[in-house]
């Protein structure tokens, strides 16, 4: 009965969601979240492996997408200039979340999880208002960086409150280490081969495909490189990643492949994958006022030290509203932030009030930035 009631509710909430955010000007990202935690309030969602799988397909499309809008080859051909300051900015961002925790007196979980990036939020400002702008494509190219530190420091987060070390510690780090030496020579190797053989890319995606050839490979190396990232035990979001910049990189001939790819995606996947965020958290935890009060806090630390970090490092390369917009689209790391608390739960490290607080803050923190985003938007698009 509860599988009957899902499959009713998702498609009613996945359609009605865009004409609420209409109505309310909220994202559409957070009308969803809301949905989630609100339906599963009064029992309309219900936990089931149905809905967590439909969940899973959704975030990891969102990363593929993610991956696809990563232009590798401007970022290769960076100025070097601009490659000390992305290094600047993260030794800033760590540093000062080190200090931050030693005077707080706060453990290692709340040091992973300051500085941490997700660039799943980050698509639905994309969506929204395109990658034309400086300070957006900007947190692109930064997140891309960030994504892959946070799935380093996602992982040895893990290990360290397991309480794996030694050889089999370092063993997964070496291992996360080659696969992407693995991906970094697979890019190459493609790069030359497509040069030898210039009709290959247009084999594999014809200009005029009849037969959907393109979203077909598309599809099947996600599958394949998530499939890859289940036998080494690597967390999946890396696969997903990555397979969406290699078809950004070498099919860029296929115009709009990206746009039905996200149609999709942003068509089904990713709202249920909202929406089971919104789920996982109940609404009695907004009610408890220590609970509210930390995840206050945790927000308050994730913008603050992302503020400071891009006014040193990046200010002068953008003007001043840009270098803010650019430090409030990077402070929504919703999905690693679920992730984080999940592990440091999961362990031991937090309570189960500390686990709300980091949901809440990872999903109050992003509708509220992206409204704050918007705000800020309009006004200068006005002026």
């Amino acid at each position: 009965m509860e599988d009957k009631i899902i499959l009713i509710a998702l498609p009613i909430l996945i359609v009605i969601s865009p004409f609420v955010s209409q109505i309310i000007k909220v994202p559409i990202a957070a009308v969803e979240i809301l949905f989630g935690s609100i339906f599963g309030y009064f029992g309309l969602l219900n936990e089931n492996e149905f809905f967590y799988f439909l969940s899973k397909i959704g975030f990891l499309f969102l990363m593929f997408l993610v991956g696809m809008e990563i232009d590798l080859k401007r970022f290769a051909l960076s100025e070097k200039r601009f490659l000390k300051r992305t290094i600047l900015y993260f030794l800033i961002l760590y540093f000062l979340s080190f200090v931050l925790c030693a005077f707080f007196e706060l453990n290692i979980v709340y040091f992973v999880l300051f500085p941490i990036f997700s660039l799943g939020m980050l698509m639905i400002l994309l969506k929204e208002y395109g990658k034309n702008h400086k300070w957006l494509a900007l947190a692109l190219s930064i997140g891309m960086v960030g994504e892959l530190v946070s799935i380093l420091a996602l992982t040895i987060l893990s290990r360290s409150l397991q309480g794996v070390f030694g050889f089999e510690f370092i063993e997964e780090i070496v291992l996360l280490f080659f696969i992407l030496m693995f991906f970094y020579f697979l890019f190459k190797v493609t790069k030359i081969l497509f040069w030898w053989f210039p009709t290959l890319k247009t084999s594999i995606m014809p200009h005029d495909d009849m037969k959907e050839q393109d979203i077909r490979f598309s599809i099947s190396l996600a599958i394949m490189m998530v499939g890859l990232m289940v036998y080494l035990h690597i967390d999946l979001v890396l696969g997903a990643f990555l397979s969406g910049i290699f078809i950004s990189t070498f099919f860029s001939h296929k115009v709009g492949l990206h746009e039905k790819l996200s149609s999709l995606g942003f068509g089904f996947f990713v709202p249920v994958f909202f929406i089971y965020v919104g789920f996982t958290l109940p609404l009695e935890a907004f009610s408890n006022y220590q609970t509210m009060m930390h995840a206050l806090f945790v927000i308050v630390i994730t913008v603050l030290i992302r503020i400071l970090t891009s006014l040193v490092s990046f200010l002068g390369y953008l003007n001043l509203k840009d270098t803010i917009l650019f430090a409030l689209s990077t402070s929504m790391p919703l999905t690693f932030t679920v992730a984080v608390a999940t592990a440091g739960f999961q362990a031991e490290a937090i309570t189960q009030e500390q686990y709300y607080a980091f949901i809440i803050a990872g999903i109050v923190g992003s509708i509220g930035i992206m409204v704050v985003i918007k705000m800020i938007y309009l006004h200068f698009a006005k002026l």
